[in-house]
């Protein structure tokens, strides 16, 4: 096996792979914020996916939860593509963390060091099985965004959404849809929903959600294609009503839902709208991301774009 290269703190370490220690605060107390990046092979170069809204989100998550990141943006453009050419990837998933370091006398976080690390893997993104996956629907909820700023991806918030996947899993479900504290839909796991209707699209209110930037690039697409896009408060019975539904993730791209619980989507194959916006993300990553001697992408206009809210169970 190949020696793991990873940028920490400035540098490119090789071989010998920088492990904070145990007494780490970002490993107790979940302190940290992080986010998740494609790269994909194009004409032979790693060529990264929204690489500067990721950016600009990781140090919107530090900020909010005051990690400071000694790093300027030039710095951290340029670390992205340098530990991919240190592992030698093309396709590859890439992943920076910032977190406080040592120290675990008191809860207070300001004499604490923040570290940034960035790694990457390789990683290949296949369909999922019978051309969809399935969905639960989790009895936990998101935390009220006046308890936890759901904007931030940070590390401790993702501790309900691993409960309630892995008790999705546990029921024979690829993952699960989660509400939020009003009993609205919020999002998947790790990813965001949207609902098919009527020919348009219908996704939930980034108010108890990430909103994420895949969401914003569909968001994107889908108008420029013509289609109807609005944000919307909905219900778990808005989403059996869906002639289509699919999920969005960095990692995943747009993904196809089969079905949620006994629930059955069409003839259960990826329905014609999900099918072309499925195509137009795969071709518009390929056209936008962004090699190591390009300037980065700007951040979607459908990521905090307006957008017409309906009450639940309003129409497209």
């Amino acid at each position: 096996m190949a020696e793991l290269s990873v940028w920490f703190d400035g540098r490119v370490h090789t071989g010998v792979t920088p492990e904070p220690t145990l007494n780490t605060f970002g490993l107790h107390y979940g302190y940290a914020v992080f986010e998740g990046l494609r790269s994909f092979d194009v004409g032979g170069t790693a060529s990264i996916f929204a690489l500067q809204p990721h950016i600009d989100r990781l140090l919107r998550s530090a900020a909010t939860l005051d990690i400071p990141v000694r790093y300027d943006n030039d710095t951290l453009v340029a670390a992205h593509h340098e530990v991919l050419a240190a592992n030698g990837l093309t396709e590859a998933y890439l992943r920076p963390v910032a977190f406080l370091g040592d120290g675990l006398s008191g809860l207070g976080t300001q004499r604490h060091r923040a570290h940034l690390a960035i790694l990457a893997w390789p990683w290949a993104n296949p369909a999922p099985s019978g051309g969809g996956v399935r969905l639960a629907v989790a009895r936990r909820r998101r935390p009220a965004p006046d308890s936890f700023p759901p904007h931030t991806k940070a590390a401790g918030g993702y501790l309900i959404a691993k409960l309630a996947h892995n008790e999705a899993t546990a029921r024979g479900f690829t993952d699960a849809i989660m509400l939020d504290d009003g009993g609205h839909l919020a999002e998947a796991t790790s990813m965001n929903v949207f609902l098919v209707r009527d020919g348009g699209l219908l996704t939930p209110t980034t108010r108890a959600c990430l909103p994420g930037i895949t969401r914003g690039t569909v968001i994107d697409l889908a108008r420029q294609a013509g289609v109807r896009v609005r944000e919307a408060d909905l219900t778990v019975s808005d989403l059996l009503d869906a002639d289509e539904v699919f999920l969005t993730s960095t990692a995943a791209g747009v993904r196809p839902v089969r079905a949620v619980e006994d629930h059955v989507f069409g003839d259960g194959r990826p329905g014609a709208l999900t099918t072309d916006l499925l195509g137009r993300y795969d071709e518009h990553v390929l056209t936008h991301s962004t090699p190591p001697t390009a300037p980065a992408d700007p951040t979607p206009s459908g990521m905090f774009g307006p957008a017409a809210v309906l009450t639940s169970g309003g129409r497209s």
